[in-house]
């Protein structure tokens, strides 16, 4: 029987280092450049794209796609690789496509020749029902936190077009992060700064250590007292 199956047990081993070399051979490698992560998008956001002429476009993914809401959520890589040294870096743009409207909610350029002023920012409506759901808010911070942290929220808490509710929602959410640039957002909005709920959670947020929130306590605090 041990005679019989060496044959079975080396077949066995030989089949184990073929799936491993295999999976070797097609997994991307960690230093891979922006243009090996090119995904097809559709065709209206590739016209949008590339009518602003981004200098050296590395090429345009997908974060989310929620088909049955005709919405997607994509980012353009472009310019030089900076600071390489330390791992390399690109200029990105994020936008959402959301039925028949587009547009950015964050550039980060660091380009120094390249004019961003011009870019369009996407304007929300307050028709846009699924944009402030707990659906879409729950599936872009799976997909990217990042982008939903610090690309959406920022832009979607200054827009006077976003449901109270809504802001109430992201004002409510600041006690469990730091995050002063987003209550800065939402006290730039005129719907906030009239709201006495709002305002009284902002200037009630946690002291954490260095007191990140300090100065949007006071904003928010002197923006209560000016509605008494």
């Amino acid at each position: 029987m041990m005679i019989k199956s060496k044959p079975l047990i080396f077949g066995i081993l030989i089949a184990i280092v073929g799936i491993i070399f295999i999976s070797g051979y097609f997994k991307q490698p960690s230093h891979q450049k922006p243009e090996d992560k090119i995904e097809v998008v559709d065709s209206e956001i590739k016209t949008f794209v590339n009518a602003i002429n981004f200098p050296k476009l590395q090429g345009i993914s997908v974060i989310l796609n929620v088909p049955e809401e005709n919405l997607k959520v994509f980012q353009v890589i472009y310019g030089e690789p900076h600071d390489c040294p330390s791992g390399c870096f690109y200029s990105r743009a994020t936008g959402i496509k959301h039925n028949n409207k587009i547009g950015w909610i964050l550039i980060n350029n660091y380009e120094k020749n390249f004019d961003t002023s011009k870019l369009k920012l996407y304007d929300f409506d307050p028709n846009e029902t699924y944009l402030f759901s707990d659906d879409f808010f729950i599936k872009l911070k799976s997909k990217d936190e990042w982008v939903y942290r610090y690309a959406f929220l920022p832009l979607l808490s200054k827009d006077p077009d976003t449901p109270e509710d809504t802001l109430l929602k992201i004002a409510k959410g600041l006690s469990s992060y730091i995050q002063p640039s987003l209550a800065n957002a939402l006290l730039e909005n005129p719907k906030v700064q009239t709201n006495k709920q709002i305002l009284t959670i902002i200037a009630n947020l946690p002291v954490y250590s260095g007191d990140a929130y300090k100065e949007v306590r006071s904003k928010a605090q002197n923006m209560l007292n000016n509605l008494k």
